[in-house]
């Protein structure tokens, strides 16, 4: 971890320290939650519950130390459940940034913001304010597009309202998966980088339309089209409707591969897209290594096979120059 992540922790940690000796110095009844959500419990628990939420919260930090965010943000949501406090809220904020969760760790920030006493130190709050800024910037935005519209939506599991607008989420890969009655179930698989605003269409095809086609990349990054559509990178499998398509293949540093194809009901298609470096091979790295072999091949067949001039003759005897 780094210096500046060791102080903002530590900051937060002298936050809660403050808090702790605050809440001991009055009753637990007096104590006003900032959101009525958040009111820890009342009675002989209260006193179990906060010793508890501490103790988790400690955990976490002491996980975030070093380095261990996933078991940190476990440890911190425990603490959150059992009394959410402006401290919790930060350092939870904090690992879920690490391992990419960031719409959580803008919720998470914002929860701060809302909560945090207006004494906290200023330095925190800004912090907290460009973390914001930050993890709000990376979020993704998916826009979907399905037909037949009445189609039922999923994305990685959770089901999503058609027409609702775009949907955030983290960088990563994600699944886009569509079932309608009378239509083969549509799947897509979206890589989304940071920030980026994407759209994913898919387009069902009736059961008794389908045909099959599989396409295969030796280039594992390169981008797959069906009739200009993403449908992949790499290796995909699709459903089509039955009918003419384009298949487009496209990778990084390749020549771009283009094959019109003919698909039928029932058939099953496979098609090999074998992509050519488009770099000359004075750009490739591979060249010096084999330049450098047949140059060093060359020189010892030079030292073998160099012929040795013929022996000079003369009255003293045989004798081969030098």
């Amino acid at each position: 971890m780094n210096v500046r992540s060791t102080a903002v922790i530590a900051g937060v940690c002298c936050l809660f320290a403050r808090e702790v000796r605050a809440q001991s110095a009055a009753p637990a009844q007096e104590q006003v939650p900032a959101r009525a959500s958040e009111a820890p419990a009342t009675g002989g628990g209260d006193e179990e519950r906060r010793a508890a939420a501490r103790q988790r919260f400690l955990r976490g930090v002491e996980l975030i130390r070093a380095g261990q965010w996933s078991e940190a943000i476990a440890e911190l949501e425990a603490a959150r459940d059992l009394r959410a406090t402006p401290p919790v809220h930060y350092n939870l904020a904090l690992a879920q940034r690490a391992v990419g969760r960031y719409r959580a760790s803008v919720a998470s920030l914002r929860a701060f913001l809302r909560t945090v006493s207006s004494t906290a130190d200023p330095a925190l709050i800004s912090q907290a304010e460009q973390l914001l800024q930050d993890s709000s910037s990376a979020v993704c935005r998916l826009e979907v597009s399905v037909e037949p519209i009445t189609a039922r939506v999923r994305i990685d599991g959770a089901p999503i309202e058609l027409g609702a607008g775009a949907i955030e989420l983290d960088p990563g890969e994600h699944t886009v998966t569509a079932v309608a009655d009378g239509f083969a179930n549509g799947e897509r698989r979206v890589r989304l980088s940071r920030g980026s605003n994407s759209v994913a269409s898919l387009t069902l095809v009736r059961t008794n339309e389908l045909s099959y086609l599989r396409v295969e990349s030796n280039v594992t990054e390169s981008l797959i089209r069906i009739d200009g559509r993403e449908v992949g990178h790499g290796t995909i499998d699709e459903i089509v409707r039955a009918g003419r398509h384009t298949v487009d293949v496209l990778g990084p540093h390749h020549r771009p591969f283009t094959r019109e194809i003919q698909s039928f009901v029932g058939q099953r298609q496979v098609i090999r897209a074998s992509l050519a470096d488009r770099r000359t091979i004075f750009d490739s790295p591979w060249f010096y290594v084999v330049t450098g072999v047949v140059v060093a091949a060359g020189v010892t067949t030079a030292i073998i096979l160099w012929p040795a001039p013929p022996p000079l003759r003369g009255t003293l005897g045989d004798a081969t120059a030098p």
